[in-house]
């Protein structure tokens, strides 16, 4: 009987060592799936990180494109005619003719800043009675 009882264990330990085999499987199953999930969620991060890079560069761009327009604005303006502008305003004769035409002219010299352009449409207004 010890043949058969050698036979018998050794089908027990083979059965035994498939089970582990079997769950050791199951579990590297799952681990593939895991690293499979894992690779697809770090590609959809890389992508929106693409996107998001994309977006920061582009609004980077928008704001030194504008902070060099603000740059550029604030060197036109003049600080001391803009100071000088509504003293010439309240200055200017109210019935108009050459002299205020005149004067308004040399008051008025082109200009990028909008506020000058407001003056001058100030000005304008006092000088023909509008």
């Amino acid at each position: 009987m010890d043949l058969a009882d050698d036979k018998d264990q050794t089908l027990q330990e083979s059965g035994v060592k498939v089970e582990i085999l079997e769950r050791r499987l199951e579990a590297t199953r799952k681990q593939a799936d895991t690293i499979i999930e894992l690779e697809n969620d770090l590609t959809k991060a890389k992508k929106q990180e693409k996107v998001y890079s994309d977006a920061i560069e582009q609004l980077q761009a928008e704001q030194d494109a504008l902070e060099g327009e603000n740059a550029r604005l604030r060197k036109g303006v003049d600080p001391a005619r803009e100071a000088l502008l509504p003293a010439v305003e309240l200055a200017l004769p109210m019935g108009g003719g050459l002299e205020a035409s005149q004067l308004a002219e040399q008051v008025c010299i082109p200009h990028p800043n909008w506020v000058t352009l407001m003056y001058r449409l100030r000005i304008y207004d006092l000088l023909f009675d509008t």
